[in-house]
């Protein structure tokens, strides 16, 4: 009886069974067959001018970006009022440009805030716009 060269059966199921279980891992949530869904990053929310007097509702670690107008050749532009900072900390002031100025923050606590600016020209004493968004993060 002729042998033909190459790995034995068993050496062949082997390898076969140690490809097929490449790149799968455990339930401990790394990747492959078995592992837990990854928790799904929640849309940043953006608020503007619009949405003056809104409520909303965010989930920890989630983020929300004001919008809100300025232009800088007139000196009109919005101040940072209120933090909402028991829930929400302040990750991005705006910088001075025209046409609108960002203000990002992000969720870090359960619980409720207003999140309030006040706009207007800079050395104009009247004329000012309140905006204000109230928070709840849960």
């Amino acid at each position: 009886m002729m042998r033909r060269a190459g790995l034995c059966p068993a050496a062949g199921v082997a390898a076969l069974l140690a490809w097929a279980l490449v790149g799968c891992k455990g339930g401990d949530g790394q990747d492959g067959p078995g592992a837990a869904p990854a928790a799904m990053t929640p849309p940043v929310l953006v608020l503007n001018r619009d949405d003056d007097g809104r409520s909303v509702q965010m989930q920890p670690g989630q983020k929300v970006e004001v919008r809100l107008p300025a232009h800088s050749a007139s000196g009109y532009r919005c101040w940072l009022g209120d933090s909402a900072s028991p829930v929400l900390d302040l990750e991005q002031e705006p910088a001075r440009v025209a046409g609108a100025q960002t203000w990002r923050f992000r969720a870090i606590a359960v619980g409720e805030g207003e999140l309030l600016f006040d706009c207007g020209q800079e050395l104009a004493g009247s004329d000012r716009h309140a905006y204000a968004f109230h928070v709840r993060v849960r």
